[in-house]
């Protein structure tokens, strides 16, 4: 049970130049981090202010005006004691409020928070930096993986923001670690938790907080840490990266048209939401005839150059002709979720074991980009980070070899394959389709 403080004292910081009176208010709390100051509305000279006492002293209206403050203390107990005996949550703010006439007011669970936020969020894609379809996709698999957590770990369908704290943030944490969203067992890795659900929960919480409905500090000291180093086990390499440029469904139009997707990726670095609204207008050409794809990061607004070479130059060429079809958009629509299960189907029967998501795909085009002589610098700009810190961060095995023109380097190595192009199992798609 939580136990009330209740002390009076003298606002002096408020005192009026003109009559020289202070304001006398009551400090209700719950702790240091759970307190607030309800005005008596009485005011006197801080020479009749007894703050031993806590009374008023030296005037005519000594005795009244310490009866009123008896009775203000006596109404905020009650209050709290009703509170108790109605088994309802309370903090200072509660308190407060039931005594300034205003009620409990709203008490909002996490779940309806996450879902005002999302709302809010939707609402500034495509006016503020910064917001996309993708980023909100996040935020809805995060309601998702609480909503699971909150049933599993509390056997109910939702629990009040007020309840949120340390051992919830923990408890959830650990949750994740041990159950994958999309319904394993397998668990996230810390980065991923920290970063996708962790950090924006904090958020959520975080802005809660500020409008007074949640704890004061939930989270308490409770923190998640980065890597050290960057798990880079699921990146494709350069080989795989050539494999899947030569490979071919001829006998599967739809896992076809997904290795598409994953060549252009693999090839531009781009994130799923800037690839995903790849536009003709992006495609530029120089006065030399280089051409490129310059866009702006839906996440930052920072600005990609990326050059276009041989590789994927007629691939993206093949759908830039039927762009029309789709008000020049390069690329078919297709969720994250989806592109991401078709990109393990895809990989699977390729022989490739590795669990990558749509999201390796770029951390693959980067880290085989240095590891092919380009400079951090190059990267940086391919990837439209504003600066090197990231990517010398992320991808701390750098070549020592400096190569002077990234394209030509990246031509050099795709030359070296060269041979039968490889094809499907058909034996495994049928088994895939079947399943």
């Amino acid at each position: 049970m939580k136990i009330l403080n209740t002390y009076f004292w003298l606002c002096t910081r408020d005192t009026s130049k003109k009559t020289g009176l202070a304001p006398i208010k009551l400090r209700v709390s719950f702790g240091k981090k759970d307190e607030v100051n309800i005005n008596s509305e009485i005011k006197v000279s801080p020479e009749n202010w007894n703050n031993e006492f806590k009374q008023i002293y030296g005037i005519a209206k000594a005795a009244t005006y310490n009866d009123q403050l008896n009775r203000i203390q006596k109404k905020v107990e009650l209050i709290d004691r009703q509170l108790d005996d109605k088994d309802k949550i309370k903090t200072a703010e509660i308190i407060k409020n039931i005594y300034e006439g205003k009620g409990e007011y709203k008490r909002w669970t996490i779940l309806e928070l996450i879902d005002e936020h999302n709302k809010i969020f939707q609402s500034n894609i495509g006016k503020k930096k910064g917001y996309s379809e993708a980023t909100l996709d996040k935020y809805i698999r995060l309601k998702d993986s609480v909503a699971s957590f909150i049933e599993n770990s509390y056997k109910r369908k939702d629990i009040y923001a007020l309840e949120i704290d340390y051992t919830f943030i923990e408890k959830y944490v650990q949750y994740m670690f041990t159950n994958h969203p999309n319904g394993d067992n397998k668990g996230l890795g810390n980065e991923t938790i920290r970063s996708s659900y962790y950090g924006k929960l904090r958020k959520i919480v975080y802005d809660a907080e500020k409008r007074n409905l949640t704890q004061r500090n939930p989270f308490g000291n409770f923190s998640m840490e980065r890597d050290e180093e960057t798990d880079d086990s699921n990146w494709l390499t350069m080989s795989e990266i050539l494999y899947i440029t030569k490979y071919r469904f001829t006998k599967s139009p739809k896992l076809e048209r997904i290795r598409h997707r994953v060549v252009l990726a693999l090839y531009t670095g781009l994130a799923y939401q800037d690839l995903e609204t790849l536009h003709v207008d992006n495609i530029h050409t120089d006065i030399k005839g280089f051409r490129y794809i310059k866009k702006k990061r839906g996440k930052t607004g920072a600005e990609s150059i990326i050059p276009i070479i041989p590789e994927f130059e007629a691939l993206l060429d093949s759908y830039i002709e039927t762009s029309a079809e789709r008000n020049g958009k390069i690329l078919p629509s297709l969720s994250n979720q989806r592109f991401g299960t078709y990109l393990t189907e895809m990989l699977t029967i390729m022989g490739i074991n590795k669990e990558a998501h749509p999201h390796q795909l770029r951390h693959s085009f980067a880290q085989s980009s240095i590891d092919a002589g380009a400079s951090v610098e190059a990267v940086a700009k391919m990837l439209g980070h504003k600066n090197t810190k990231t990517v010398l961060k992320t991808y701390a095995k750098l070549s020592k070899q400096v190569v002077m023109n990234h394209k030509d380097t990246l031509q050099s190595e795709m030359n070296k394959l060269q041979g039968i192009v490889p094809e499907e199992d058909d034996t495994k798609i049928r088994n895939m389709n079947a399943g």
